[in-house]
C-alpha cells in the first residue's frame, strides 16, 4: 500500500522483505541486493522504542549533527533512525516499548550492531 504525502508517495515497509535483513543466513551480498532494491525509498515502519540517543554518526549531512538516533525494533528487524536535529523536540519523553510510526528512507546495514540504518526525513 501507498500513501500520498504531498508531492512524494510513501510505501509501507514490507515487513517480509525487510524481515530477511535480520536473517544471519543471508550473505552480505544477498543483503545488498535487497539494499539496493529499497534504493532510499520513503517508507512507513512501525516500530517498538528502545532508546533514545544522540547522534553519533560522522558522515552526516549538516541538519543531521547534533540531531539524535531512534533504536527501536519492528518484529525481529532492529533499526536505527537518525532525525535530524530539527525534530528531536518530537524525540523527547520515549518511552522503551512504545510503538511509534516512523516515516524514514533506508540508508544502509550496520553489519556491527545488525541494524538496518533509516534517515528520517
Amino acid at each position: 500500500a501507498a500513501v500520498a504525502t504531498g508531492a512524494a508517495v510513501v510505501a509501507e515497509a514490507d515487513p517480509g522483505r525487510l524481515s530477511q535483513l535480520a536473517s544471519p543466513a543471508l550473505s552480505e551480498a544477498e543483503r545488498r541486493l535487497i539494499l539496493d532494491e529499497l534504493g532510499g525509498e520513503l517508507m512507513f515502519f512501525t516500530a517498538a522504542v528502545e532508546r533514545v540517543a544522540a547522534t553519533t554518526a560522522l558522515a552526516l549531512d549538516e541538519g543531521y549533527r547534533g540531531g539524535h538516533t531512534l533504536y527501536a525494533a519492528a518484529g525481529a528487524l532492529r533499526l536505527a533512525v537518525r532525525f535530524p536535529a530539527s525534530r528531536s523536540a518530537e524525540l523527547d519523553g520515549l518511552r522503551p516499548g512504545e510503538a511509534l510510526r516512523v516515516r524514514a528512507r533506508v540508508s544502509g546495514w550496520d553489519a556491527l550492531t545488525r541494524r538496518l540504518t533509516l534517515i528520517a526525513p
